[in-house]
């Protein structure tokens, strides 16, 4: 009954926590991994950096979040990342939910000067960058 109880809570939770999403371009900290997909969407590039994380959560994973999704060959981390953000929007913008998402995460892509114009586009009025990649905001 606990087991159910947890499922209950956690699904909930997911369901309402749609404010920020993360997206995860490169990440080797499966503790950070963790906290972010038990509290947010999270968005994953399908990488051999990133392959550890697949284990990471297992008995939980029908009830989180968690998107993988492949990198083109030869494409950048900063150029999948803008990509992906516009898959990401559809799932999370105004048109998907009764309020849109207001924050990406983006862990592992370097910001670059085009990143604001590109994420523009779908909203986003500052993006800035952080040590662990970049932060985009409506």
């Amino acid at each position: 009954m606990a087991a159910q109880t947890r499922r209950s809570a956690l699904s909930e939770r997911h369901q309402k926590m749609v404010s920020t999403v993360a997206l995860i371009m490169s990440m080797d900290s499966t503790a950070l991994f963790e906290g972010l997909a038990r509290c947010m969407p999270v968005w994953v590039a399908d990488t051999t950096v990133n392959a550890p994380l697949k284990h990471v959560l297992s008995a939980e994973r029908k009830l989180l979040s968690i998107t993988w999704f492949p990198l083109k060959q030869g494409e950048q981390l900063g150029d999948a990342a803008v990509r992906i953000s516009f898959s990401l929007d559809d799932h999370y913008n105004g048109d998907a939910q009764a309020e849109g998402y207001k924050t990406l995460l983006v862990f592992g892509a370097s910001f670059a000067s085009t990143t604001t114009a590109e994420l523009g586009v779908l909203g986003f009025k500052h993006v800035e960058p952080a040590a662990f990649g970049f932060i985009a905001a409506k």
